[in-house]
């Protein structure tokens, strides 16, 4: 694929994670048998198998609602608009580059081999959760390493605003210290924050700027914040304790100083100021006023966010440990990732005592090929 080809925009027929229409079917709900739960969402069953179930008085109303259904199914773009050309349909919103629609994709697959469910294994009962928290890491590190494209940074952003607003992450919510959560939550904001900043200082945040699903993940990660808000693992701790304000010096473009202080655990907030100021739809977001925060002056020579400065921070913090007590802290990496596991590790916690890869599965990995479910 060349670099045209992955920063081009393309379609997702919907957003990959469940919602509900104006009659209350989910058209990816696992309660419907029907269907399987595959990630293209195609039909277990032919329609016409489905079809022939309907009798009685309500036979209008759920053909009805049948016919509805199929039109709302994803087919992974046989039928549906997913992976068309965003330039064919100027007015679907759901829209990203073809690059991040393969990197939310792969980051399926990579959950998936942190699942010890999938191996008929079992290890402990925070290893899919802490799963999901280093598959957040890796993306966040992925950021920091494309330091020299912004838009391959801007592709991680829009494969973190698709994977944290989806069931794939909720395991996550589950693990034992939910500080760890809500700091990893902090982290992928500040990450989108520290985009934002350098897209404005790349003119790049307007009505016609070249990044065109803006509005998109902006307010996903505005949503992000409001589903949460609340949570015992909440990303708003403002309603436990006073948010805590950082302070930052800034250069501005002419060469004077000045200072911005902002909340983190407020993002949502800063991300709305930027959808104001640029007049970005949409900006029809009711907000209270008792978080008021506002988004940095625009032109800074430094990043008014502090990503690589918070990462260092966290990884002393919550990073993992590589050996002993004393040894080098990490964030990321594939510990959770059950096929680097040895063959030894893996039988000891199988379910049948024996390793849940067989040979040429093992091979076919070590020959760049990935796993896949059905």
């Amino acid at each position: 694929m060349t670099p045209e080809q992955a920063y081009a925009y393309v379609c997702w027929c919907e957003l990959p994670f469940e919602t509900e229409d104006e009659d209350g079917i989910y058209p990816d709900s696992d309660d419907d048998d029907e269907y399987d739960d595959d990630s293209d969402g195609s039909p277990a069953k032919s329609w016409s198998d489905t079809d022939s179930e309907v009798h009685g008085d309500e036979d209008e109303v759920i053909e009805e609602k049948s016919d509805k259904l199929k039109k709302s199914l994803c087919d992974g773009g046989v039928v549906c608009l997913c992976g068309k050309p965003a330039r064919d349909h100027p007015d679907h919103p759901f829209i990203t580059t073809a690059a991040a629609r393969i990197k939310v994709q792969t980051q399926h697959s990579m959950m998936m081999v942190r699942c010890p469910d999938n191996f008929d294994m079992h290890t402990f009962n925070d290893h899919m959760g802490l799963g999901a928290k280093e598959l957040l890491e890796n993306l966040v590190l992925d950021f920091i390493e494309a330091e020299g494209n912004w838009r391959e940074q801007w592709v991680v952003c829009e494969t973190l605003a698709f994977v944290m607003d989806n069931d794939l992450l909720e395991a996550l919510m589950g693990i034992d210290d939910s500080v760890d959560v809500w700091q990893i939550y902090h982290l992928v904001a500040r990450t989108l924050l520290s985009m934002l900043g350098r897209l404005e200082r790349l003119g790049l945040l307007s009505t016609t700027s070249e990044v065109r699903n803006l509005g998109l993940i902006m307010s996903l990660f505005m949503k992000l914040a409001a589903d949460n808000e609340g949570d015992v693992c909440g990303l708003r701790i403002g309603h436990e304790k006073t948010p805590v304000d950082e302070s930052v010096k800034l250069t501005l473009a002419d060469g004077r100083a000045t200072t911005y202080k902002y909340s983190i655990e407020s993002f949502d907030r800063i991300i709305f100021m930027y959808l104001k100021k640029y007049a970005i739809p949409p900006t029809d977001f009711e907000l209270d006023d008792e978080l008021k925060q506002s988004c940095p002056p625009g032109g800074t020579k430094e990043d008014p966010f502090g990503l690589n400065e918070a990462v260092k921070a966290y990884v002393e913090t919550y990073g993992r440990q590589t050996g002993g007590p004393n040894s080098k802290a990490v964030m990321g990496g594939d510990k959770y990732d059950i096929t680097t596991m040895s063959v030894k590790e893996r039988k000891a916690a199988s379910l049948t005592g024996k390793d849940p890869l067989s040979r040429k599965e093992i091979k076919n990995m070590k020959e760049g090929m990935v796993l896949g479910w059905e």
